[in-house]
């Protein structure tokens, strides 16, 4: 993350933990003003209360990126408090460990909501803004496994595929513009994803290497 312009807005979704909130505590250090999503109240608050002391306007948002209307939402929550985004860190992510076929469609459904649809849409509509401003940066958070079959992280590898496909195509498309659209594709990251449920100890050995959020988060 190179931006050091005082001032400006950067909204990332699943900024309360891991890589969302190492980005937004790295854009609070350089004077941005944060729009924070996250689906959990609580966790959020927490994410608050250590933002706090850097002084910048903190615009919080709790909201679970799987439903359908997600994306609007944020649109229309950033119109209502007057906010354009220079940066959109799409980071919000989620997985289910096992095979596809004892995935429930409301789970398969919930995923694709969170990591294929929401991320487009949000692409699409501040990208929009960008493009009229002719200047911004969107950084999509993809994943090693978007370049290696991963049998019981299948929905997980291919949505994370399709957003880096997703980020190549827009980087092109945008790059008349001005805009910036960088693909983060961590291994494995010490974070709540990882650890909660078992998730740490099933995938780390396949991941090889375990990096820290924050040095994820300054490489992107």
């Amino acid at each position: 993350m190179s931006i050091t312009q005082a001032q400006k807005t950067a909204l990332i979704t699943g900024a309360s933990s891991g890589i969302g909130f190492a980005c937004a505590e790295l854009l609070a250090k350089q004077g941005y003003k944060l729009i924070l999503i996250s689906r959990r109240a609580s966790k959020l608050e927490t994410a608050l209360q250590k933002l706090r002391p850097y002084g910048v306007d903190l615009y919080p948002m709790a909201l679970n990126l799987c439903e359908t209307d997600s994306a609007e939402k944020v649109f229309a929550f950033c119109k209502e408090k007057g906010l354009k985004p220079d940066m959109l860190i799409c980071n919000a992510g989620m997985n289910r460990v096992g095979s596809l076929s004892n995935t429930s469609p409301e789970q398969i459904t919930d995923i694709l909501n969170l990591q294929v649809v929401n991320p487009t849409l949000l692409c699409r509509y501040f990208g929009r803004e960008m493009k009229r401003a002719r200047q911004g940066h969107i950084m999509i958070v993809s994943s090693l496994t978007a370049y290696t079959p991963y049998p019981t992280l299948s929905l997980y590898a291919a949505s994370k595929r399709y957003l880096h496909q997703l980020s190549k195509s827009l980087a092109a498309e945008l790059k008349p513009y001005h805009i910036n659209v960088t693909n983060l594709c961590p291994g494995g990251v010490e974070t709540d994803f990882f650890i909660k449920k078992g998730n740490f100890i099933r995938i780390a050995g396949r991941l090889h290497l375990m990096k820290q959020a924050r040095e994820v988060a300054v490489k992107g």
